[in-house]
């Protein structure tokens, strides 16, 4: 009798044991996992937001590809020389500076036009690219020089700042608005990973010399 009471209680201690196990070896398991994770997370590279939302916002725009594809397309004729070109050059006010403007036509319609002048310590250019009259492209440049002191007793080196704007353009109305800054002295390489800065319209959403236009597509132009 007394014997058969000793069988359950010793058999339900085992179950005890034995669930316990299972229960510690789970949990084990679990902090594993979890600790292989974390590590995972801390291994991976920290994401720009700012860079990537540029990224985004200008490859993920139908019209912006558009745009791109078309800038390509009048490139591309250029390098072919398809195009009838016409030079004009002309003086700064005051004999100060020269300038020149180049326009290139296909059937006789524009679809590229470039005006660059230098002036003293400062330089401009302006690439507009143009389908069916209208700009939907334009590519800015600019650069103002510095002086900067060498020692030993050597020449002063002169450094400029260079600025780029990009503006892609739909119905007369900036699509997107881009800047970049740097150093004349910067390597070719790392001008390349400068990201562009999306500059947000402060009232409209006009080409801001826009006006300027007309007259550079028929000549009438000055520094």
């Amino acid at each position: 009798m007394n014997k058969s009471r000793k069988y359950p209680l010793l058999l339900i201690s085992f179950l005890v044991i034995a669930l316990s196990g299972c229960n510690n070896t789970t949990k084990t398991t679990e902090k594993v996992e979890e600790v292989v994770i974390d590590k995972k997370l801390s291994t991976e590279k920290p994401i720009n937001t700012n860079q990537n939302i540029n990224k985004v916002a200008i490859e993920s725009s139908p019209e912006i590809k558009k745009i791109q594809q078309l800038y390509q397309e009048i490139e591309a004729q250029l390098v072919r020389k398809e195009m009838r070109e016409d030079v004009k050059t002309y003086n700064c006010q005051g004999n100060k500076g020269s300038g020149e403007l180049k326009r290139y036509y296909r059937d006789n319609k524009l679809l590229y036009l470039q005006n660059a002048y230098k002036r003293e310590n400062r330089w401009e250019e302006i690439n507009i690219y143009f389908k069916k009259g209208s700009p939907f492209f334009i590519f800015e440049k600019s650069g103002s020089s510095e002086e900067i002191e060498k020692v030993d007793g050597k020449k002063p080196n002169r450094i400029e700042t260079i600025k780029e704007k990009r503006y892609y353009i739909e119905d007369g109305n900036v699509l997107q608005h881009l800047e970049k800054e740097y150093k004349s002295n910067t390597p070719e390489t790392e001008i390349k990973t400068i990201p562009n800065t999306i500059i947000k319209s402060k009232s409209n959403n006009e080409y801001p010399k826009a006006a300027a236009i007309p007259q550079m597509e028929i000549g009438n132009v000055g520094c």
